[in-house]
């Protein structure tokens, strides 16, 4: 269990470490990737847990 969590303690380091480079060298992409591409993803996420959930219910009750 210490072990997953320090492995996923490392990635969000390394990953950290990656979006301050990338900030610091292009913080036009970086602002126009956050403001665009969150909101895009946050959308993305919501649609494909609804689907994953609903596909199979709807496919039970013969919906489809």
């Amino acid at each position: 269990m210490m072990n997953m969590a320090f492995s996923v303690r490392d990635t969000q380091r390394k990953i950290s470490k990656r979006l301050a480079v990338f900030e610091q060298n292009h913080p036009d992409l970086f602002y126009l990737s956050m403001i665009l591409g969150m909101p895009l993803l946050i959308l993305l996420a919501v649609f494909s847990l609804t689907a994953a959930v609903m596909f199979p219910l709807g496919w039970l009750f013969g919906w489809l």
